[in-house]
């Protein structure tokens, strides 16, 4: 039987389960091999990345609670590399393995209307934005906001599920090729994107990692300079507006000031922000492991 952890570290030698198999999976995988640590992944897919580099493969699927079971029991810790995961089948399997961010970051970070609406209601700076449950609420926001970033609650990346929507004629045919419940976000000039790593501990220390300065092109990050010229007063804040109430256990964000504001929030282990491979996505990475 494997001891009881709580909240203290998940010590080298201990199996790291990650729901997830994909490139951020392997890379979270040779960071915590090289520190010692021996590493499960549950995915669909029997060829993902993750699994050359992991100890023991779990087929299935990310709402197959069967399966999350099977990945727990063979695990001391969980944590995922996706957001598209069943809540629901990992409050049912997890028994008494920890997962690490919890279940409730993973409710908020999976849904961009949740996001949005929480960081607003914790007094967070950000864009206008209004809930677009059909064309016609869609068509209303576009008249609200004016030119919208309009996205899939759920979903897509890399500027996949989402789409710029300068006007209320537009919206009918948007929303039919977004294809589900959407979120309409008043278009901004940007200055500057900022992303910034914060890793907490089960025991409640916090580490900040350096700003990273973001450059896109269509909605995909095709440049990022680390650190960014700016100072680390934003993510500082950051940390500091986000109360030990609202979220335990150990949570990885990746926030992104926008005009002032902020867009997202990521709980998946990253480096920060994918920091690349040749580079420091290694020493990134490594963060994610004493943060468990």
């Amino acid at each position: 039987m494997r001891p009881a952890f709580g909240t203290r570290p998940i010590q080298p030698g201990a199996v790291i389960g990650l729901l997830g198999g994909g490139q951020l999976g392997r890379m979270t995988a040779l960071a915590a091999r090289s520190m010692g640590y021996r590493i499960a992944v549950l995915d669909p897919d029997p060829e993902c990345p993750a699994r050359p580099v992991a100890d023991l493969y779990v087929p299935g699927g990310f709402d197959d609670p069967a399966a999350i079971g099977r990945l727990a029991a063979q695990s001391d810790v969980l944590t995922y590399e996706i957001e598209r995961i069943s809540t629901d089948a990992l409050r049912s399997a997890l028994g008494g393995t920890p997962l690490r961010p919890g279940v409730e970051v993973l409710e908020v970070i999976q849904d961009r209307l949740r996001q949005k609406s929480w960081l607003a209601a914790h007094g967070f700076p950000v864009g206008p934005f209004l809930p677009a449950a059909n064309a016609a609420d869609l068509e209303r926001a576009i008249a609200a906001l004016g030119s919208c970033r309009v996205k899939r609650t759920r979903d897509g990346y890399d500027g996949r599920g989402q789409l710029r929507v300068p006007t209320g004629a537009e919206a009918a045919l948007a929303f039919a090729q977004l294809g589900g419940p959407c979120i309409a976000e008043q278009e901004l000039r940007l200055d500057l994107e900022l992303s910034v790593l914060v890793a907490r501990s089960p025991s409640g220390a916090m580490a900040v990692h350096p700003l990273a300065a973001n450059q896109h092109e269509d909605g995909v990050l095709t440049c990022t300079l680390i650190p960014a010229p700016v100072s680390r007063r934003l993510a500082k804040e950051a940390v500091d507006r986000r109360g030990p109430k609202q979220w335990r256990g150990s949570d990885t964000w990746k926030v992104a000031p926008m005009a002032g504001g902020f867009s997202c929030l990521c709980g998946k282990p990253k480096g920060p922000p994918m920091w690349p491979w040749g580079g420091s996505s290694l020493r990134g990475l490594k963060a994610i492991d004493p943060c468990l």
